[in-house]
């Protein structure tokens, strides 16, 4: 259920303000509502560091490490502060490093071409009246530069990829702008070069082992950010407080079920409170109470980065009981399944004595996992193997697995959508006002079991009844009725929405169609695992046919879980929170309940 929320403003002394957000912190059971800010030095250095610290951590995770790091080993463990600034420092070095090895590596590949020689010959040369012009050019460009200076002379030094080097001697000075002059570096020679290159390439890697060390702290820097953020949320909080000369105050929302500890905590520390309900067109944060064998229903939408409105329904549980099914028939493989329970159950237990989150995690995941293997059990697919090499009691039910198994799944996908769709109805029914909009609203439940009837007919081979219009026609007469006559974009939409009925229901073939796509991927792996085994061979190389097949098998079948995966993640989710929302009326468009809170320990 959707927790109820009253809108809270806490008052206190101008000098308390601290003190004040500090209790309230503590207390960690009230929403804070951000308005106009002040300004102030602290916030802004907060958010800056906040920033580099965000930014050095992104830099350390995506650090390439060195295959020989161990690491297992123990490492001494620094404060977060300490290592951000070490982080910093060696980031700094590495960048400044890596400028240097390009520059470097760039200036070897200009000396390259004249080999080993001293800048310095060429100055003394010129003090003696002959002055030395390193070129390059084209055999073509140096024909015509020959008949420009005849009486230079020029030495040819290399010769690479249609390119001429020379030095051309003269004892005229000419203007280097007439002449193809080569961009050689003149600070360092090519030896000096490639020993200041392996100097840098040598500093480089130092730098990049320092990394790899700290890469082991990143948990550290992890809880530093929290507490960087912990404190930004402090001060963001408290440049929120409005001023009332002596007095400031500070606005939020806090459930009703934890109102009275909040009028303890404001008699204890010399708070004033008003309390008073929202208004209806004012954002209010959701919270979601389940009983706690459910919370784990929240963990999708807490995935997927969604929260319903403050004054929309709680679908979570059905959200939860749908999605499961839609994870069994997308993802319907028996042997699947086994593993995805093993894997599930181990990780249950394993985080038995961690974090809420994880342990809910686990639980949901036993839950899609026992569906995968339920549906795949019912429909006798296991690994895409033959039904018939497989032993009686795993080859399904005759309604999923036998000759008309195909018609029956889509059926079942019709079916399903009726009911998923028509329950959006009823709910949105009970929760509307006004006999007008009820009315609608079961018109519109009746075209969807229509719709059901018709799908089943077009696409599932059901004979159509001649009842199902009785449907049509009362849904039709139900929804005009129903209708808000004076609402020109309504009225305008209505044939649309009718037509959006069937599509919505058509939409639900998809899970028959990436269901049986998964099947076939599985059959078509193992197949060509099989013909790997028949191709002509010595007998000494069987061995190794064989381990080609198992390995194109398994890697089929790893490939086949990842699609199937993804398939829930896109299709599984589309069906809650587009098409039965927008017949429920959700919007997805609210925003969760957030107390300021301390979650760690601020010195």
């Amino acid at each position: 259920m959707i927790v109820s929320m009253k809108k809270t403003t806490v008052l206190c002394l101008a000098d308390d303000r601290g003190k004040t957000l500090d209790s309230l912190a503590g207390l960690g059971l009230m929403h804070i509502r951000t308005t106009t800010l002040e300004d102030s030095k602290n916030r802004a250095e907060l958010q800056k560091l906040h920033h580099q610290v965000v930014k050095t951590l992104g830099i350390i995770k995506s650090h390439k490490l060195d295959n020989t790091l161990d690491r297992t080993k123990d490492v001494a463990l620094a404060d977060g502060k300490t290592i951000y600034e070490k982080c910093t420092q060696l980031i700094e070095e590495q960048e400044d490093c890596r400028k240097k090895v390009e520059l470097l590596k760039r200036e070897v590949e200009q000396l390259k071409p004249w080999g080993e020689f001293d800048h310095q010959e060429i100055d003394i040369l010129r003090q003696k009246g002959i002055y030395v012009y390193l070129c390059v050019s084209s055999d073509k460009e140096l024909v015509a530069e020959k008949e420009k200076n005849p009486k230079a002379i020029r030495h040819v030094i290399s010769s690479s990829k249609g390119r001429v080097y020379y030095a051309l001697l003269s004892e005229v000075e000419i203007n280097p702008r007439d002449l193809p002059v080569a961009p050689v570096p003149d600070h360092h020679s090519l030896k000096e070069s490639k020993n200041l290159l392996h100097s840098e390439l040598d500093k480089l890697e130092v730098l990049n082992r320092q990394l790899d060390e700290l890469t082991l702290q990143i948990p550290q820097l992890e809880k530093y950010l929290e507490k960087i953020s912990e404190g930004l949320e402090f001060a963001v909080t408290m440049d929120s407080m409005q001023k009332h000369d002596t007095i400031t105050s500070l606005s939020g929302f806090i459930p009703v079920t934890e109102v009275e500890k909040l009028k303890t905590a404001a008699l204890k520390n010399g708070w004033a409170l008003l309390l008073q309900d929202p208004d209806n067109d004012e954002p209010v944060p959701t919270l979601i109470k389940l009983p706690k064998w459910l919370n784990f229903a929240k963990v999708i939408t807490d995935f997927i980065g969604v929260s319903q409105g403050y004054r929309e329904a709680d679908v979570s549980v059905c959200f939860l009981i749908f999605f499961a099914l839609f994870f069994g028939m997308i993802a319907g493989d028996g042997g699947y399944g086994l593993i995805f329970t093993a894997v599930s159950l181990t990780a249950w237990i394993k985080f038995k004595n961690r974090s809420q989150k994880l342990q809910d995690i686990a639980k949901l995941s036993v839950i899609l996992s026992l569906s995968s293997l339920i549906f795949g059990t019912l429909s006798g697919n296991f690994f895409g193997i033959d039904k018939k090499l497989l032993p009686e009691f795993m080859r399904g039910i005759n309604f999923l697995s036998g000759p008309e198994s195909d018609a029956n799944l889509q059926w079942l996908c019709f079916l399903i959508a009726m009911i998923h769709l028509c329950l959006a109805r009823i709910w949105r029914t009970m929760l509307a006002r006004g006999w007008r909009n009820k009315i609608g609203e079961i018109g519109w439940a009746m075209l969807l079991i229509g719709n059901f009837y018709t799908a089943a007919a077009m696409i599932a081979k059901r004979d159509f009844p001649e009842f199902a219009f009785a449907f049509y026609a009362g849904g039709i007469v139900l929804t005009l009725v129903g209708m808000n006559w004076r609402n020109v974009g309504e009225v305008f939409n209505y044939p649309f929405g009718v037509i959006g009925t069937f599509t919505d229901t058509l939409s639900y073939i998809r899970l028959y169609a990436v269901g049986l796509s998964g099947v076939y991927i599985a059959e078509s792996f193992n197949k060509m695992g099989g013909m790997i085994t028949d191709i002509p061979a010595p007998d000494w190389s069987l061995p190794l046919l064989i381990a080609g097949a198992i390995l194109i098998i398994v890697a089929g079948h790893l490939l086949n879980i990842a699609l199937a995966l993804m398939g829930v993640l896109v299709h599984g989710i589309r069906l809650n929170t587009l098409e039965f929302s927008t017949h429920m009326g959700l919007q997805w468009a609210g925003f969760a309940f957030k107390p300021f809170k301390k979650t760690t320990k601020q010195k």
